[in-house]
């Protein structure tokens, strides 16, 4: 990812709907990220968890994909749960529990599309990294995806 800005770590991308994004990761699992210069402090537990054993300067490059990713998914993923808690209005379960279990599996599903939006920027780079990786943390990040997606549809 090439940065527009990299004061103090920022990096300013434009959306393809035409907004400007910032970003920040780290120190360690604390990032940063907003529109319109409100930059909202988030733990990246994904990025942690993906890039668990992966060295500088990849780690930060891969990262910031991924946030950026979410930037470029959120209108999808705003209908998507929309969606969702629109099928938990309409099926009677708007309850606590259908809420957590949508609003989980629509974090997920942003997860994994902000990740494939990562994979998709640069395909080889992305397989580089993950040479000589162990395969765990990923299937992990996967796995615990694909089951709360799964959760907020069948549970909600």
């Amino acid at each position: 990812m090439k940065a527009n800005d990299r004061r103090q770590g920022v990096v300013t991308r434009h959306t393809w709907y035409g907004l400007k994004a910032s970003m920040r990761v780290g120190p360690w699992v604390l990032h940063r990220s907003g529109f319109f210069g409100l930059m909202i402090p988030h733990p990246g537990l994904a990025n942690w968890l993906l890039r668990l054993t992966i060295p500088e300067p990849r780690r930060s490059t891969l990262s910031l994909a991924h946030e950026f990713g979410h930037f470029q998914t959120l209108p999808l993923m705003l209908l998507y749960a929309g969606g969702m808690l629109a099928g938990i209005s309409l099926k009677g379960h708007f309850t606590r529990c259908g809420l957590l279990f949508s609003l989980a599996g629509s974090h997920a599903a942003w997860e994994m599309a902000s990740e494939l939006f990562a994979i998709t920027q640069d395909k080889q780079f992305y397989r580089n990294c993950y040479t000589g990786v162990s395969i765990w943390p990923r299937t992990v990040f996967w796995a615990l995806c694909v089951f709360l997606v799964a959760c907020g549809w069948i549970l909600s």
